[in-house]
């Protein structure tokens, strides 16, 4: 298996794996400098554009990259392989409070809450870990097996560096006739056996999904039609369980990359994505 990408990728600086939520198949991309164009905004992306788009929450901040293939391939994943990798992920380790982490968002916190302007914050890190694996296939592989259900990518370039993750959230699907989008937020340790079974979850992660969920039905009815809502409900991810509903819409063609441009682009998703 490890073997098979290791030859598909042998030599290659500008490359993309990808696994989609639910899949046993990794899907490849190789490609060059030449093939990897910049974009300043979702217009710039034609309908004959094909590829993998590596883009940041603000356009104006950040490059945007779509990483043309000169070659794709795929690589199912054996179902004995996943059998072993999970066998050793039966538990999580724990680690000790970063106390610099603490005492920024106490202070952070304190700042907020005198003026009362922000309804959500979610701080991020840094984190250095150590890891006996040194293969960053198996690594890739790895976090397959223990999100079954999430988007699991590594990308490799000369112009973005290396960037390896594995996200539960479905940004946009469909097309504009039947459009699909999640609102998730709220975590907390995976105990749920009925996913409509709200009664584990506080008054705090229910509010903080609802601010994501309200944000997302508002950019909806600015620019396409509600169709229907489904949720929230338990979704799993990993060890962490997240709340999650899923709204369906409908919306013109034409503005299709505003409504991206929108929900992608501006300050006040940032502090709602979870």
């Amino acid at each position: 298996m490890i073997k098979k990408i290791e030859n598909q990728l042998k030599g290659e600086k500008n490359f993309v794996l990808y696994r989609l939520p639910g899949e046993k198949k990794v899907k490849g991309i190789l490609s060059d400098v030449d093939s990897i164009v910049s974009i300043s905004k979702f217009s710039d992306l034609l309908p004959t554009c094909e590829g993998f788009l590596f883009a940041p929450y603000n356009f104006n901040l950040h490059p945007s990259f779509l990483i043309c293939p000169k070659m794709v391939f795929d690589v199912d994943i054996p179902s004995d392989f996943f059998n072993r990798i999970l066998s050793s992920h039966n538990h999580l380790s724990n680690s000790s409070p970063n106390k610099d982490y603490q005492s920024a968002f106490l202070a952070c916190h304190r700042k907020l809450s005198e003026k009362e302007e922000i309804n959500k914050l979610v701080l991020a890190r840094s984190k250095r870990i150590s890891t006996n694996e040194k293969n960053p296939i198996e690594i890739f592989l790895n976090a397959c097996t223990a999100y079954p259900d999430a988007m699991v990518y590594w990308l490799n370039t000369s112009l973005t560096g290396t960037w390896m993750g594995a996200t539960p959230e479905l940004f946009l699907s469909g097309n504009c006739q039947s459009m699909k989008t999640v609102a998730l937020a709220g975590s907390q340790s995976f105990v749920v056996k009925d996913r409509n079974d709200l009664c584990m979850w506080d008054e705090k992660n229910r509010e903080e999904q609802n601010l994501v969920e309200e944000y997302l039905k508002n950019k909806i009815s600015s620019f396409g039609n509600l169709i229907k809502t489904d949720g929230p409900f338990s979704s799993q991810a990993g060890h962490i369980a997240h709340l999650k509903s899923e709204l369906s819409f409908s919306i013109d063609k034409n503005a299709l990359f505003d409504f991206d441009h929108a929900v992608g682009d501006e300050d006040t998703f940032q502090s709602c994505a979870a």
